[in-house]
């Protein structure tokens, strides 16, 4: 079944075991308080994971407007429902991916802009768009699940006062959010020779601290 809007409005409010609405319009503090934070919510959970449904690939061209004052040689500009970046590379099949330690063409996400010395660049990222990311029609239920949890945890304090309630809520949102990424990760094809996050760290500082903002 397609998960919708009411679906995780109502999962939510009985989380906080309150009578669930019957509709978006219903006047009552439980849906005010699940519109003000559903928007929110599910932001927070496109910058939480690799969601399967939500990934996008396309080409990024330089920014001919923008001149970088130094540093990189290309100033390219993000997809405006970019979320978070999951490979860069200069070849359309994404391989090999730009990275600091396997690639002596550095890239540097700044300032709402890719920074590198390669044009064209391919990328692919998590997307906001509504036919990506926020497509709620294509969602795993892990991911509802989440999205309910998530949601009921910040409605709670406000619709029941209960900081008992809410306690548990802190354990079922990131039980949920575990559960949802652990089931992503296995539909993703495995990857090896890939270095890890240290030293990932180690590469990426030395060229932050570099200012590639335009002139």
């Amino acid at each position: 079944m397609a998960t919708s809007k009411l679906e995780i409005y109502q999962r939510a409010i009985l989380h906080c075991k309150q009578t669930p609405v019957a509709s978006l319009s219903e006047n009552n503090e439980a849906r005010r308080l699940c519109d003000v934070h559903y928007g929110p919510v599910l932001q927070s959970l496109m910058e939480a994971g690799f969601w399967t449904h939500a990934m996008r690939t396309t080409q990024i061209t330089v920014n001919d407007g923008v001149t970088p004052a130094f540093g990189y040689a290309y100033a390219h500009d993000l997809p405006t429902d970019f979320v978070r970046k999951y490979v860069v590379s200069a070849s359309e099949n994404l391989d090999p991916p730009l990275d600091y330690q396997t690639d002596s063409r550095a890239y540097l996400i700044e300032g709402g802009y890719l920074w590198c010395d390669a044009t064209p660049l391919y990328l692919r990222y998590t997307s906001s768009d509504a036919s990506y990311g926020l497509d709620l029609a294509r969602w795993p239920e892990r991911l509802t699940e989440a999205a309910c949890t998530e949601l009921a945890y910040r409605i709670v304090p406000k619709l029941t006062g209960s900081s008992e309630l809410r306690g548990e809520l802190v354990r079922l949102k990131q039980d949920a959010l575990g559960k949802a990424n652990t089931y992503e990760a296995l539909q993703q094809p495995a990857q090896t020779g890939r270095p890890g996050r240290w030293i990932a760290g180690r590469f990426s500082s030395r060229r932050s601290s570099l200012d590639h903002r335009r002139a």
